[in-house]
């Protein structure tokens, strides 16, 4: 055990410079083991395929009626999108294989003023890219909480045109366990600032709209 240095981003927006020191985090972390190593590292326990199934008991949880009508409409959309079973179909392309972290909150990206070390590694494995970066863009602490545009961020990596097309598929799935997190009766309500729902709701929508 050994202390790293620097202090968690995540409890405001970030600076370009920051930005650019997540990436590189990032990225040193995607190849930080050789390929022919990473394919006898142990899977992140994370399983994207699963992740709609969940969603969807999340969303049939909830009494739907009793919610505003922005969160109505984008939880009628969401669990719509999820029965219609495009949130379920396999990848045509599973991304390049990385070591991956597992845990996108910013929490877990230190800042040195320099750079951005990273620290908590418990659901970490191997994993792809595409999976690791949508799970990043839309975790809470990073749009919500950090300001970061997930398209300029993610315009920082080389993808080709197989992961962009997984990692907006993979948004929407993200996206809508997140507004099924915070809804009132979810784990991530109160511990997020008041509004935070509506806006990750809004969210989905924007997303949803592309589908």
């Amino acid at each position: 055990m050994s202390q790293v240095p620097g202090e968690p981003l995540g409890r405001c927006p970030v600076t370009e410079a920051q930005e650019d020191a997540i990436a590189a985090a990032l990225s040193r972390l995607h190849h930080a083991i050789p390929p022919s190593v990473l394919g006898r590292v142990e899977r992140a326990p994370g399983n994207p395929q699963l992740l709609p199934d969940r969603t969807r008991d999340l969303a049939r949880a909830c009494h739907a009626e009793l919610l505003d009508p922005l969160p109505r409409r984008a939880h009628r959309a969401a669990l719509a999108w999820l029965d219609s079973g495009w949130a379920g179909r396999p990848a045509s392309v599973t991304g390049q294989p990385v070591f991956a972290q597992g845990d996108p909150n910013l929490a877990n990206h230190l800042w040195d003023e320099r750079s951005v070390h990273l620290v908590d590694f418990e659901s970490s494995g191997r994993g792809d890219r595409a999976t690791e970066l949508a799970d990043f863009v839309e975790h809470i602490t990073v749009w919500a909480h950090a300001g970061i545009n997930a398209d300029a961020f993610l315009d920082r990596f080389d993808l080709n045109p197989g992961e962009r097309q997984r990692i907006t598929h993979l948004r929407r799935v993200f996206a809508a366990f997140w507004v099924m997190r915070l809804l009132p009766s979810g784990s991530a309500y109160h511990r997020n600032p008041p509004g935070t729902f509506e806006r990750q709701a809004s969210r989905l929508l924007d997303l949803l709209g592309n589908a």
